[in-house]
């Protein structure tokens, strides 16, 4: 992943949309790992974002919409696929995601299945 400095989008860290949003997840991730709000999280993390966007005035593109969010994460063993999917859903996808942008969204998280050890 890379990010650039862009007005594409209102983000104000000026990194293309999908970065912003990528990076906004994970950072929200840590945060209820720390704060215990969800407890069976571990530190390891990646996330991916793929926004559609149709040009807009002036030629600028304009996101409309989230197609794509896929979440890899380290977790508790005891937890399972379904309930990681839920409460990543519930508690840091719909908080970080524009209810507007969620519509047909596809959230793929953990794909490769349990992820219980993490690190190299």
């Amino acid at each position: 992943m890379f990010g650039y400095a862009t007005d594409e989008w209102d983000t104000e860290t000026l990194h293309p949309y999908s970065h912003y949003l990528s990076n906004k997840i994970c950072e929200e991730m840590a945060n209820a790992r720390h704060s215990g709000e969800i407890s069976w999280l571990r530190p390891d993390c990646k996330s991916q974002v793929i926004v559609e966007y149709e040009k807009g005035t002036e030629g600028k593109l304009v996101p409309v919409s989230v197609y794509n969010i896929l979440i890899s994460t380290q977790h508790d063993p005891e937890v399972s696929n379904e309930v990681i999917t839920e409460t990543l859903t519930e508690k840091i996808i719909k908080k970080v995601v524009r209810p507007e942008h969620l519509e047909n969204t596809k959230i793929v998280i953990n794909p490769s299945g349990k992820f219980d050890i993490g690190g190299p």
